[in-house]
């Protein structure tokens, strides 16, 4: 388990712990102005990708205990939320995750295909590069403007086709994101689909064959709705 702090200068810490025994394990430091907005695990559980405030992002290897890369998120407007998903196809290549979603104070989300990145990269290229292959300052995929109010959720569905994109500063402030075409669905939701002010996303699978997924959203007034995601 992770927790974030924050350092005397200005940058960030996350504290990493061992969820069975809580006994401290490691410390990510990133010097990022402004500290930590967001963190999230790596698909294989082997790293995290920290975002600070300022759009720097950084890529921390649990296993050998350092930042093994950094990037900058394309035209970061005070980073507030950050989101993995899919699979890459190149397993053990910073965790294996092929999308990055950047969410900021202006609600712009950028959307980062690392499928691309490592389409042309060698191991031998990852060990050599002192950024382990990762562009440092990498074109998003799609920067998507549907939301006018901060980001505050970015989740993907587990297959990774799907994300779910919302601001909570706002009524039904959430849209629906297609992958890999990275294009937003104009049918659901509507204007009429009861969100409230959001204040969690998650998603599950369906039990049903024609169930793609269930998507759950949370709001201020206390109530869960859940809903069927058909393939």
């Amino acid at each position: 388990m992770a927790l974030k702090g924050s350092a005397r200068k200005g940058g960030g810490v996350i504290n990493i712990l061992d969820a069975y025994t809580l006994q401290w394990v490691a410390q990510a430091r990133i010097e990022s102005r402004g500290g930590i907005a967001d963190f999230v695990w790596w698909g294989d559980g082997k790293g995290l990708t920290i975002a600070g405030k300022n759009g720097e992002i950084t890529e921390w290897s649990i296993d050998e205990q350092r930042t093994v890369a950094r990037w900058m998120d394309e035209g970061a407007i005070g980073t507030t939320v950050i989101a993995l998903g899919g699979r890459s196809g190149r397993d053990g290549w910073i965790g294996g995750d092929r999308w990055v979603a950047l969410g900021s104070s202006s609600g712009v989300v950028n959307i980062y295909d690392r499928r691309v990145w490592s389409s042309n990269l060698t191991k031998a290229d990852a060990e050599d590069d002192d950024n382990s292959g990762v562009p440092p300052n990498p074109s998003p995929v799609r920067s998507l403007d549907h939301l006018t109010m901060p980001t505050s959720h970015l989740v993907f569905s587990p297959d990774g086709q799907l994300l779910a994109m919302a601001s909570r500063w706002k009524r039904d402030a959430m849209r629906l994101v297609h992958l890999p075409s990275c294009t937003v669905y104009k049918n659901w939701p509507t204007s009429n689909t009861p969100l409230g002010r959001i204040t969690a996303v998650a998603w599950g699978r369906g039990e049903r064959e024609e169930a793609e997924a269930l998507l759950a959203v949370a709001n201020e007034q206390g109530k869960i709705r859940l809903w069927e995601v058909r393939a």
